[in-house]
Formats: structure tokens, C-alpha cells, sequence
């Protein structure tokens, strides 16, 4: 399980796991999708950032 901190201006830095995991690097794109259940899943949009 990893555990990340929301900011005072609603900002979370994911863990390096994670990066790694779903191939993301700075400038990568993240979409959010709240299920049927009312999960939260973070989708990375693998689009280049050029």
C-alpha cells in the first residue's frame, strides 16, 4: 500500500512505485474515472507530451 499527502492547494505527489509502475514521467497526462462502486481510478493517458 502506498500513502500520499493532498496539499492545501489539492496537489498529491504519487510514489516513485507507482511512477515506475504505470510508465509516467513529468508532464505525463492522468485521467480520473469514479466507477459504479464509487472507486477512484487514476488512468495514464500514454499520449507524448511534444
Amino acid at each position: 500500500m502506498f500513502i500520499t499527502t493532498l496539499t492545501d492547494t489539492g496537489q498529491i505527489s504519487l510514489p516513485q512505485e507507482i511512477r515506475d509502475h504505470l510508465k509516467l514521467v513529468s508532464g505525463s497526462k492522468i485521467d480520473f474515472i469514479i466507477d459504479e462502486s464509487g472507486q477512484v481510478k487514476l488512468i495514464p493517458l500514454h499520449v507524448s507530451v511534444e
